[in-house]
């Protein structure tokens, strides 16, 4: 193809990059001494008929058109070597992906002005019967420094008959351009393009400008309500939310029906005056008609009563001890989350965890460098821990102007993320199991565990509990675990063991995790002591076969596993298909794989003291998890002596939760303990050589729902030596 010469006045220079079926390239045009861009439209589209026949026609329509929002269109035919070719202009300006990465965070004016300009150009278009089909923001373009009145123009005339013709036989479209798709265009057979689904692309792309995310919702039998933009994005006004939901729609007709109207609707949302929130009342009814029989006394006797109640209260007032005055009560303290790391969180994955505690993410900047990985986020502001409030002070140079949001963060990524398809969780509470099912494929998500517990509320076949709980954001593709009501239970009969009871299952995101040493001296265990017997059985639900991590350290570090000491003789070395800790001074040391966050899952580890560990009583080893920075994880673990101990380490102190307890299925020094832990929202199981030793319920001041693992020794006055393998993560 390259050095060709087209019509004996075009000559291929330099293929620049081919997607999908679409090969591009650089073109000189030798009549005019300008650069063009030629297209190949690779075999077989050549040799499909009908696609052939509306290409010609798109092409046709699009040059006759002569709008200078279209980019023009020179000549097409057909190549002796096979396939088509088209030859058009080469934009001036940048593409919206880029042209908006270059300003992100965009202010919802700027966004919305930059939207409405793309709808109005392509509105043109449709005011001649011309629908684009595949508008993204990779072949949208705005010509630079001309804000806030952008000029538009648009490539790509021919994709969206390439994309139908591809669905109808059956190819897979590029994720790239089918995030863009309006939902009649995934069906089979592919409809040809429309106004309303250039609509749909046009709401996708300023849905995403505002939120800095893809719309949850992107099926044409998905019956969940699509999140409005302001849970995003509080700035957004209720109006914009109105126009961009409407076009969302999956209703094709239920969109605006072309460009024009879609420009004037969000120029018009942004006009409209905020409407203060008012209760609803209900109409009354015309008439009123009640009969019944007259009883005046028991109106009597009520007034009477509150004359008394209130008596007395006015006794008690006037005569209390003003130091027994309730406190006013303390408000909720709301603070930025970690969304930095270490380790480098993903954007997308940065986004899931802000919008679960309620905020939104924009892009500020990019921050490139060696050892940072692609999509990541390197820096936000305000910082992680900071509370509400503080957030306009502290990031208002960083953004040249007031952040527009309390709720806003901004972020500096190392480059520009793709992205991501969230999905709220819907309420399943009460469902038959066959219609969850068919509501979570619908929503893009999948039914994972299903258990049963009886309840005496519920009637039997119906959803009592589901894990993630509802309202939670999460990716396309993951489980939801139910537990199914089995009815009330039968009777008991006397002198019976009592029956288990299922876990209640409570989730949410929280901030990524940090890894940093942690220095403290633990007192040894003063007396043996007994677990009390839980209430209830605990019933652990695992989704089999789904494995998080795992490591057996046959390979090395392959892992990342992060050692951290303050003496240069101490710390961990995977050598022989183990990962050794050597530690010789009191502190507890710690080491982390900072690659993943955990949210709910079983967590094993073998751990093992060395045999001379038998003589030091104050070792102890064990597992850490939902270790959200250095000051907030948890710890499981064991001494040479038998017994096991749960502490949460908590803003810098450590809290007990079970104190060291003696149980016979651990083994002594020398000999190898598997570690395990559950932990499904609040509630912890801990097992040890496949023995469940407790089960624990955390407070919520207490309550760390993701973050690492790891592994902790600590060595008391004696050195120590322990060895951990076989390190497994599952759902």
């Amino acid at each position: 193809m390259i050095g060709t010469l087209l019509n004996d006045r075009f000559q291929v220079n330099e293929r620049l990059v081919q997607r999908g079926p679409i090969e591009l390239y650089e073109g000189l045009d030798l009549v005019e001494g300008r650069l063009v861009w030629i297209k190949r439209l690779l075999p077989p589209l050549d040799q499909e008929l009908d696609f052939v026949e509306n290409w010609e026609a798109q092409l046709l329509s699009v040059q006759a058109l002569e709008s200078a929002h279209a980019l023009p269109i020179f000549e097409w035919g057909r190549l002796t070597e096979g396939g088509l070719y088209q030859i058009e202009a080469i934009p001036e300006g940048s593409s919206v992906r880029r042209w908006s990465a270059a300003r992100a965070p965009m202010a919802v004016a700027e966004s919305v002005g930059l939207i409405a300009a793309a709808a109005r150009a392509v509105g043109l278009a449709h005011r001649e019967g011309i629908a684009h089909g595949a508008l993204s923001p990779e072949n949208i373009f705005v010509e630079q420094g001309v804000a806030p009145t952008p000029t538009i123009e648009i490539s790509g005339w021919e994709l969206g008959e390439v994309n139908a013709a591809r669905r109808n036989a059956g190819d897979i479209v590029a994720d790239r351009a089918d995030r863009y798709s309006a939902p009649e265009q995934r069906l089979r057979p592919s409809p040809p393009p429309t106004p309303a689904a250039d609509v749909y692309a046009l709401g996708v792309m300023l849905y995403e400008l505002l939120t800095g995310t893809l719309p949850a919702s992107d099926s044409a039998n998905n019956p969940l309500p699509l999140t409005p933009p302001s849970r995003f994005n509080p700035e957004v006004p209720a109006a914009l939310d109105r126009e961009l939901l409407r076009a969302l729609s999956n209703d094709s007709m239920a969109r605006h029906p072309q460009g024009l109207s879609l420009a004037q609707a969000l120029s018009d949302a942004l006009a409209e005056p905020p409407t203060a929130l008012a209760p609803t009342v209900e109409p009354a009814a015309d008439t009123l008609v009640v009969e019944r029989t007259p009883a005046w006394w028991p109106v009597a006797a009520l007034l009477g009563m509150m004359a008394l109640c209130a008596l007395l209260f006015m006794l008690w007032y006037t005569n209390r001890d003003p130091s027994s005055a309730l406190a006013p009560a303390t408000p909720t303290v709301v603070s930025v989350p970690n969304l930095v790391g270490p380790p480098y969180v993903p954007y997308n994955d940065a986004t899931i965890l802000a919008w679960n505690r309620g905020f939104a993410v924009s892009i500020s900047g990019f921050v490139q460098g060696e050892g940072i990985p692609d999509g990541v986020v390197v820096s936000q502001c305000p910082p992680p821990g900071t509370a509400i409030g503080q957030v306009n002070l502290l990031c208002a140079d960083l953004v040249g102007q007031v952040a527009p949001s309390d709720h806003t963060i901004w972020v500096d990524v190392s480059s520009l993320p793709s992205p991501t398809v969230l999905r709220v969780v819907p309420d399943l509470y009460g469902q038959p199991e066959p219609e969850a099912r068919a509501v979570l494929e619908a929503g893009g998500l999948r039914l994972g565990s299903v258990r049963t517990a009886f309840d005496s509320r519920m009637p039997e076949g119906r959803i009592v509990e589901q894990n993630p709980r509802r309202a939670v954001a999460v990716l396309a593709g993951e489980a939801v675990d139910i537990i199914v009501s089995a009815g009330p239970a039968p009777a008991i009969a006397e002198n019976a063991p009592p029956l288990p009871t299922e876990t209640v299952l409570v989730v949410e995101e929280a901030p990524p995790p940090t890894v940093a040493e942690v220095a403290t001296t633990a007192p040894p265990p003063t007396a043996e002591a007994t677990q009390p017997p839980p209430t209830a059985e605990a019933t652990e639900i695992v989704d089999q076969g789904a494995i998080l991590f795992e490591d057996d350290f046959e390979a090395g570090n392959v892992n990342g596993w992060v050692s951290t000491s303050s003496e240069p003789e101490d710390g961990g070395v995977i050598e022989n298909g183990f990962f050794t800790v050597r530690l010789t001074t009191p502190e507890l040391f710690w080491d982390s794989r900072p690659q993943q966050l955990f949210t709910d899952f079983t967590y094993e580890a073998d751990v093992t003291f060395d045999a001379s560990a038998a003589a030091n009583p104050e070792a102890s080893a064990g597992i850490i998890y939902r270790v959200e920075d250095d000051d907030h994880f948890y710890l499981f673990e064991i001494n040479t002596q038998g017994q096991y101990r749960l502490r949460i380490r908590n803003g810098g102190e450590w809290l007990v939760e079970q104190d060291w307890t003696t149980e016979g299925v651990l083994r002594g020094a020398g000999e190898n303990n598997r570690l395990k832990v559950t932990v499904r929202g609040e509630r912890m199981i801990v097992y040890a050589n496949e023995s469940q030793l407790a089960v624990s319920d955390l407070a919520p001041d207490t309550l760390y729902l993701s973050g690492d693992i790891g592994v902790a020794v600590q060595a008391g006055q004696e050195a120590v030596n322990v060895q951990f393998d076989n390190v497994v993560v599952t759902r």
